[in-house]
């Protein structure tokens, strides 16, 4: 007498899967994420803005520009000027015009607020500036988008609008 064997197609296909699960290899270990201490994130982003306002009050407008995110179309709002310098070069040469005249700025914070989320960080601060050129001090609310490079932070955006005195 013959015997046939007869396999029905589900229990084929658990054979084969159990044949192919043995002779492939171990799936790949994910890459390793890495994370950031988001309080060291924050005193990073809070150096690089008072780098920032230190070259503004200097008038240093290639050390200004040295911390744009050049990788990215930049635009910058100053409370001073009633025009936006577009790009790392006229916000170079516009911080240097405006500022390099070896007249003192002073800027004063208060309320700095700065929040980070991965490779990107916005602040917001209250901002008081007072120099000899300036018929009176300009108090300003600030906002600033920073971008995590591979050279450190870089400025993505700068918004500082004048407001009243209070």
């Amino acid at each position: 007498m013959r015997t046939e064997t007869v396999l029905v197609p589900a229990a084929l296909a658990v054979l084969l899967a159990t044949v192919a699960a043995c002779q492939a290899p171990p799936p790949a270990e994910p890459p390793p994420v890495e994370t950031s201490d988001p309080f060291a994130d924050r005193v990073e982003v809070v150096e690089v803005h008072e780098s920032l306002l230190a070259a503004m009050e200097a008038g240093d407008g290639p050390g200004v520009a040295a911390l744009l995110d050049s990788a990215h179309d930049i635009l910058v709002f100053h409370p001073a000027v009633e025009t936006r310098f577009d790009g790392a070069d006229a916000i170079a040469d516009g911080i240097g015009r405006m500022l390099g005249n070896n007249v003192p700025v002073e800027i004063t914070e208060v309320h700095l607020q700065v929040w980070v989320d991965g490779d990107v960080s916005w602040l917001t601060s209250h901002l008081l500036l007072e120099s000899p050129n300036l018929p009176e001090a300009v108090a300003a609310r600030g906002t600033e988008v920073w971008r995590r490079a591979d050279a450190g932070w870089r400025l993505a955006h700068a918004h500082w609008s004048a407001q009243p005195m209070e």
